[in-house]
């Protein structure tokens, strides 16, 4: 019986949590060492199967900078020196920034950035340009968590008026920086918490994009609730998830808040929710209809990001309201 299995292999591999002055294990991504050792038993006993439960739309990954990244040449051609600065900062993420150089070019792993900077844009920002029409012309943008707006300022070029919040105001210096580098217009981005955006204060937008947040939150039901709100016609939800075939979340222990992070929020303790509780969160709070983006990875280039792509770690959800 698969239960039985499951049961042995966590008698050997979970072990209890030490709460009292100790902080609990935290292994090199920053989960804990005992929800690694549950991932780890769930996925070997066949009970974190890779499910896919929604009508889908397939990607296919291919090896070419997005025009917004190709425009950076002529940033660099018309103010060289200005590059410096933008090297200055800790990135952590992808951005070509013309002259051959990127946001990663002084960090470690720039060409797997650049290869899941690509595969995010043409899993997200072209999927919903093809939902369109590809005509993007005064469509209204909200990135709830816009890190440092290279999304963004994709879908800007592309002719949407976007707006960026990210709760962490050097994420936002940054963003300030690299749109002022590109001459990037229609794009503005402000520091606030998500859970304090309301259509009263901050209106509705045609488009809103939830990337990267759903997993670092304590507040997730609300946080769905409040991207539903502020939405007029469809919804992006990109998160890491758990597989476990259950509705759900793992709580998980991050390292310590204070420390620089660009991709982080202001907890210790996070809920990571599984696939399916991201699609019972999307129903629950009024989305009539849902489809994931799937990912061809055939030439996509062996490398952590394409490990976490290919065993659907993350997922992409649209929400059309």
């Amino acid at each position: 019986m698969q239960d039985d299995r499951l049961s042995k292999r966590l008698k050997t591999e979970y072990k209890p949590v030490t709460w009292a002055n100790h902080p609990v294990q935290i292994d090199a991504k920053g989960s804990t060492g005992q929800l690694a050792a549950w991932r780890k038993a769930t996925i070997d006993s066949g009970f974190a199967p890779i499910e896919f439960l929604l009508p889908s739309v397939q990607a296919t990954f291919v090896d070419r900078l997005p025009d917004s990244m190709q425009a950076a040449e002529e940033a660099y051609a018309r103010n060289p020196g200005a590059l410096e600065k933008l090297l200055e900062h800790r990135w952590g993420y992808y951005f070509y920034l013309g002259g051959g150089y990127s946001t990663k070019s002084r960090e470690h792993g720039e060409a797997d950035g650049r290869a899941h900077a690509i595969m995010r844009v043409q899993s997200i920002n072209d999927v919903v340009a093809q939902l369109y029409g590809r005509d993007l012309k005064g469509k209204t943008l909200l990135d709830m968590a816009c890190n440092w707006g290279g999304m963004g300022i994709d879908m800007a070029t592309r002719g949407c008026r976007v707006t960026g919040f990210d709760i962490r105001q050097e994420n936002v210096d940054k963003a300030r920086d690299l749109i002022a580098y590109l001459g990037t217009p229609d794009i503005e981005v402000r520091q606030s918490d998500i859970l304090d955006l309301t259509p009263v204060k901050n209106g509705t937008f045609d488009v809103v994009y939830n990337l990267g947040l759903m997993y670092h939150l304590t507040q997730p039901i609300e946080a769905m609730e409040i991207t539903y709100a502020l939405c007029n016609e469809i919804a992006v939800v990109d998160t890491n998830c758990s597989r476990e075939a259950f509705s759900g979340f793992a709580q998980i222990q991050v390292g310590n808040v204070n420390q620089p992070d660009h991709a982080r929020g202001a907890r210790r303790l996070e809920l990571k929710p599984t696939y399916r509780a991201v699609i019972d969160m999307m129903l629950a709070v009024g989305f009539k209809d849902l489809i994931e983006v799937t990912l061809d990875l055939k030439d996509f280039p062996h490398s952590p990001s394409r490990h976490v792509l290919e065993t659907y770690n993350r997922r992409r959800i649209i929400g059309f309201k």
